[in-house]
């Protein structure tokens, strides 16, 4: 009896899921923009601008966004930012993602990033809206402003 209660319960959980992505219009992530702020002599911080669309007639909540950055092909840091933001009906929202960076830890890509001003970057992840989950990879090139 116990094991069908169990079954019944993750059958419903998967209808439940099932059924939200039915009735929520999947929103958008994509990169927005990209900065390079706090440089010091040891490290910068580099901020992410992630752009939710949410093209639903109703406001929703992005609970989380887990990311994994890369520079000049380099892993340079993972992790969740679990402070979460509302995007309101048919809006767009912009969630920063910053990233803390000491150079000795990416020293190829940052070193790049220093002598010539630019980098390549990759990043990649994924958001969570209620029961939704969506990816997201996005490469690019990283300039300091001067």
């Amino acid at each position: 009896m116990r094991k069908l209660l169990l079954s019944l319960l993750f059958i419903g959980l998967a209808g439940c899921t099932s059924i939200a992505e039915r009735v929520i219009e999947k929103p958008k992530v994509a990169l927005d923009k990209v900065n390079v702020s706090d440089v010091r002599a040891d490290g910068a911080t580099i901020l992410f601008g992630v752009l939710v669309d949410n093209p639903n007639p109703f406001a929703l909540m992005v609970d989380s966004v887990k990311y994994d950055v890369e520079i000049g092909g380099k892993h340079l840091s993972s992790g969740v930012l679990d402070k979460g933001a509302q995007v309101a009906a048919k809006a767009q929202s912009i969630i920063e993602i910053p990233v803390a960076v000491k150079y000795s830890d990416v020293f190829t890509g940052l070193s790049m990033l220093m002598n010539n001003g630019k980098s390549n970057y990759r990043l990649k992840g994924e958001a969570a809206v209620g029961l939704i989950t969506i990816p997201f990879d996005h490469t690019g090139e990283l300039k300091l402003k001067k």
